[in-house]
């Protein structure tokens, strides 16, 4: 049996450690049950088990499942335990490829999606549907629903992941905020675009390309662009968004006007999205105000 542990936190870290195995694991071709077991250490605890480390984790599992692998899985940390199990029912998606989602026991998480073609754009109308419906009445955030609708039709037309993508999300109320992360072990933001706009030279200016209004792969007609600029216009009041994708980093805080791109010394086969939103910066929906005056 072969062992994966993670000891530590920290994203880098996290990002470093599952591409390797990735780029390291062989297809098990011995027609042979074969166990890989993924054991997280003590040290990483339930209150550090962000939405960032749940959809790398299920990348993960996802990716080694699809190379003939049973996998197992443990946790040190009895509350992380029953977080995984109890809450996000990682168990109901491990060695079990069909299984696209789960509901939680939770509310303020809207649990672990995976993300396929024919479902694209219900993921994000159920989110925001739910969202508006339980915690936002009376503010507009159809500009959230329209970077989601990107962000899912990207990953679906043209990651090329194979069906290797999650998203999660959860609603922080005390902190009033969004916490959403999506993960795909495919291509990766520059080499799509980069095929399709040869003047793009490096991996940090296509990050930064994919936010611009209307730029896409154009794998797909539907496919108006990445829709992260949607995104950019609600980091308002310590919102902030980060991309990981090839061997390019890409962080925004605030606005639009603080980007930074940065190179990688490894090549993340895949993208990496992750932001925080804050409901400050959802506007007051005036169709609905009006609505109450009628």
């Amino acid at each position: 049996m072969r062992k994966i542990t993670f000891s530590r936190k920290d994203r880098q870290y996290w990002i470093k450690s599952v591409n390797s195995i990735v780029r390291l694991l062989q297809p098990n071709r011995t027609g042979e049950r074969q166990e890989i077991d993924i054991h997280i250490q003590d040290a990483i605890k339930k209150d550090d088990f962000t939405p960032f480390h749940i959809v790398l984790l299920s990348c993960l599992i996802e990716y080694i499942e699809r190379y003939g692998y049973i996998v197992a899985f443990e946790a040190d940390d009895v509350e992380l335990t029953e977080f995984i199990f109890g809450e996000v029912k990682m168990d109901k998606y491990i060695n079990n490829t069909d299984t696209t989602y789960v509901k939680e026991r939770d509310e303020s998480n809207l649990n672990l999606w995976k993300i396929v073609d024919n479902k694209a754009k219900e993921y994000s109308i159920v989110i925001t549907e739910y969202l508006q419906r339980t915690y936002f009445k009376g503010l507009d955030i159809s500009g959230f629903q329209n970077s989601l609708d990107e962000i899912y039709a990207n990953v679906a037309d043209h990651s090329k992941s194979n069906g290797v993508a999650f998203s999660y999300i959860n609603y922080e109320e005390k902190e009033g905020k969004i916490h959403f992360a999506v993960c795909d072990l495919g291509l990766g933001i520059p080499t799509t675009l980069r095929a399709a706009i040869p003047a793009i030279r490096s991996d940090e200016l296509a990050l930064r390309r994919s936010l611009d209004v209307g730029v896409s792969a154009k794998t797909n007609k539907h496919n108006m662009g990445f829709g992260l600029d949607n995104v950019l216009s609600n980091l308002r009041n310590g919102g902030m968004m980060r991309i990981v994708s090839n061997s390019a980093l890409l962080f925004c805080q605030e606005n639009k006007n603080n980007i930074k791109t940065y190179s990688l010394n490894f090549d993340f086969k895949g993208t990496l999205i992750y932001f925080d939103i804050s409901i400050d910066s959802f506007e007051k929906d005036e169709e609905i105000e009006g609505d109450v005056y009628l």
